[in-house]
């Protein structure tokens, strides 16, 4: 988001929960803000198609979203934890891991793709928000 743009954090909620969000990452299949929802996520992948299968752990609209990713390759799932928070300057949004080891995060970036967070972010806020898209 630009500087100065002040978009509440109910509106980035609805612009990131949407089953449409996570296609700037890969194609979702059943995505909704549910507790317990399970989906799969189809990404590309060195010329091919990988499947990811996605849980929401946790839901605490419009603040949080716990969830939970295994691709066949993974040793084991990875746990992330997507945040918004309102500031004074807008709304602060951050994904990070909380579970998983480190060879199986790597593993999922790589799948994802470099920078899948602010792609999933920029790229969302941007579709649903008519905002224009960050770099």
């Amino acid at each position: 988001m630009t500087p100065g743009q002040q978009v509440s954090t109910d509106a980035v909620w609805q612009a990131l929960s949407t089953p449409d969000a996570l296609t700037t990452i890969g194609m979702a299949s059943g995505f909704l803000p549910e507790t317990g929802r399970r989906f799969r996520l189809r990404v590309p992948f060195r010329g091919n198609e990988r499947a990811i299968d996605v849980e929401v752990l946790e839901v605490e609209a419009p603040k949080r979203l716990t969830f939970r990713w295994r691709a066949a390759a993974m040793p084991e799932p990875a746990t992330a934890e997507v945040i918004l928070k309102e500031t004074a300057d807008g709304v602060h949004f951050s994904i990070g891991r909380i579970g998983g080891d480190p060879a199986t995060c790597r593993l999922a970036t790589a799948l994802l793709g470099r920078n899948w967070q602010s792609r999933l972010f920029n790229e969302a806020m941007a579709q649903h928000l008519a905002l224009p898209e960050q770099g």
